[in-house]
């Protein structure tokens, strides 16, 4: 008995030793409302900041820390803000105290959201950075800004750049076009392939979405040379084993949302590798699978097959 006490002791030590000081996952919050949590548990440490001021920026940090301003920093990662260090007191600040706010909404040509896109905004006389901004998961932004008549530049990795003249605070939705880059010849009957920096993208003939009884099957018509897949379990691997997790409009797909899926409505499936956006939450290799959202009120929903 006193070694067993003994070893959860133990093992209660490792797990403190190994803990760290700062660690939080943020989805999608306001900076403000983060930096608040972390005073909050942190009573020793001083964190002095305009509530609203940072109100309109928000992260999805992954912090594991011992150091206070490196979580700070993390937590504030791509957002105009500045942080200053006095000894023991930090002093978070946006870089513009926003007497106005340019809010709008960012999406590619066929209704697609465009997550994570940068937002510049330019001074129309010398197009000099006055402040910027990044989209949220759900293309849209909100940036604080000093100044009038601006003009916004909208930077995402696999779009054209996009200029638009801001007559307004309220930019509506801008749509952003594809840059894709065609691969050459594939071998592959299945899929014509778009190819990024960041992820393959792959279209389904309509043949072989018509053809297709669910997502693994439509899988399997199309032959994405990245990965292989066991038709016994329906599960996804790549070339060298490592498990493909799939993902349906960026979130996690189950059991049911597979094998209820409605591939007529299929628009495209992307491959990824490592890929960045906080929507995998940090899978390694990823499908997903784009599919035509219907919107029935506010609330956007899929169709799913009818199962008998």
């Amino acid at each position: 008995m006193k070694h067993i006490i003994a070893l959860v002791a133990f093992m209660l030590t490792v797990v403190s030793v190994c803990a760290a000081e700062f660690s939080y996952k943020f989805d999608s919050i306001p900076v403000s409302q983060a930096l608040s949590q972390i005073g909050s548990d942190h009573q020793s440490l001083k964190i002095s900041f305009i509530y609203n001021e940072l109100e309109t920026y928000r992260t999805s940090a992954r912090i594991d820390t011992d150091d206070a301003y490196e979580a700070i920093r993390q937590t504030i990662g791509l957002n105009p803000i500045s942080v200053v260090r006095k000894g023991d007191d930090f002093y978070v600040e946006a870089l513009q105290h926003g007497k106005y706010c340019y809010t709008g909404r960012l999406s590619g040509p066929d209704g697609e959201t465009v997550a994570g896109a940068s937002v510049l905004l330019l001074a129309p006389k010398d197009s000099t950075v006055i402040t910027y901004g990044i989209a949220d998961d759900r293309g849209r932004f909100a940036i604080p800004c000093d100044k009038k008549e601006v003009i916004a530049k909208f930077t995402c990795l696999g779009y054209m750049p996009t200029y638009h003249k801001c007559d307004d605070f309220t930019l509506g939705t801008v749509i952003m076009q594809p840059l894709p880059v065609q691969l050459k010849a594939v071998s592959v009957e299945a899929a014509n392939a778009l190819a990024y920096s960041d992820r393959t993208v792959y279209l389904p003939t309509g043949n072989q979405r018509r053809a297709a009884q669910n997502a693994i099957d439509l899988l399997c018509h199309m032959a994405i040379p990245q990965i292989k897949i066991d038709r016994v379990t329906g599960s996804v691997s790549d070339n060298l084993g490592k498990t493909v997790e799939i993902f349906i409009n960026y979130v996690a797909a189950t059991s049911e949302d597979i094998t209820g899926l409605r591939t007529t409505d299929v628009r495209r499936v992307e491959y990824l590798e490592f890929p960045i956006d906080p929507r995998f939450r940090g899978a390694q290799r990823v499908i997903n699978i784009i599919v035509q959202e219907y919107v029935y009120g506010d609330i956007p929903k899929l169709r799913r097959m009818k199962v008998s």
